[in-house]
């Protein structure tokens, strides 16, 4: 079976450097906000609408040329599950925004800086995914921070 979904790496600028968005599922993994599509949304439009109902953050600005793919296989009810899911980055004012977390879904959200993200982070793609997040913001920004 495959599934595929989209999400949001959201981000802020913190003095010289980005703190990111971290959503604590139900399920008890660190993530980053996701969902399926419902109708015709747009891969960009599913990401947002997903980011906006587990965070309650309605300001997000995607970045135009920045989309990783994670693919892995897990397994659900002795099934093999072959996933797919586009990430985006999107800045978000941290100031003006107030998350308010899905509690069928999400039990926690929290905003972190690259290195506790990457510590708090469960699932090594998701990690490369902050990685390669975080090598785009150093090479477009001029970020030091590792």
């Amino acid at each position: 079976m495959f599934d595929k979904s989209f999400g949001i790496i959201p981000v802020c600028k913190s003095g010289n450097s980005h703190e990111f968005f971290l959503v604590h599922q139900i399920t008890g993994h660190w993530a980053f906000p996701k969902g399926h599509k419902i109708g015709n949304e747009t891969e960009q439009e599913t990401a947002l609408r997903e980011f906006q109902e587990e965070t309650g953050i309605l300001q997000c600005q995607l970045v135009s040329d920045f989309r990783v793919i994670q693919h892995y296989y897990f397994e659900e009810n002795n099934q093999k599950i072959d996933k797919e899911v586009i990430f985006f980055l999107g800045f978000v004012g941290k100031n003006n925004n107030k998350p308010f977390i899905q509690n069928d879904e999400v039990q926690n959200g929290q905003w972190f800086n690259y290195k506790d993200a990457l510590l708090q982070l469960t699932y090594p793609e998701s990690q490369q995914t902050l990685i390669e997040a975080q090598s785009y913001l150093n090479k477009k920004y001029k970020n030091s921070e590792n």
